[in-house]
């Protein structure tokens, strides 16, 4: 269990525009070494903070109840708990904070699951080591916020891999700008 911050300059770009500040990633993932790319990858983007992980689901409860992050990434194989299990929880006991599934599954195996379940978003592990995922955090993250207040909304991550299958990339690119 790890909590950390960050500190920011006022000239960096910001996405928690809300509060002022950078957003902050909390990671829920008992693969260690990849939660070290995504902390290694939260300091190259100066947009976000990296706020800590857990290993366990449980572990995750007790450590976002204190630290409120805007961003929750969960895997869906945790050693206590399914991770699809965790998402409702986290998604109704923290309804102001964005979570989406991290996992090495490929979309097409469980997206649709995942998204029934309350996370917003569905992030392959991939796209973490390609360099992609905090492109896409920035984007469903404004697009989380633009849901709170009660606009329909569809995750960019969601669009590009639905382009990727055939669909018409400008139509999801319509769809994402808004």
């Amino acid at each position: 269990m790890i909590s950390e911050s960050c500190t920011r300059s006022e000239d960096q770009p910001v996405v928690d525009d809300e509060l002022g500040q950078p957003a902050s990633l909390f990671v829920i993932d008992d693969d260690e070494a990849l939660v070290d790319v995504c902390r290694l990858q939260t300091r190259r983007h100066q947009a976000f903070t990296f706020a800590g992980f857990a290993t366990t689901a449980r572990e995750g409860f007790d450590i976002i109840g204190d630290l409120r992050p805007n961003i929750v990434l969960v895997d869906l194989s945790l050693p206590d708990a399914d991770g699809r299990s965790v998402m409702p929880q986290l998604a109704v006991t923290f309804p102001e904070t964005m979570v989406a599934a991290l996992t090495a599954r490929e979309a097409e195996q469980a997206e649709a699951e995942v998204l029934a379940t309350g996370a917003f978003a569905y992030y392959e592990k991939s796209m973490l080591i390609k360099g992609r995922l905090f492109q896409y955090l920035a984007q469903d993250l404004s697009l989380f916020r633009r849901a709170l207040r009660g606009e329909d909304v569809v995750a960019p991550s969601a669009l590009a891999r639905r382009s990727s299958r055939g669909a018409d990339p400008e139509v999801a690119e319509g769809l994402a700008a808004g």
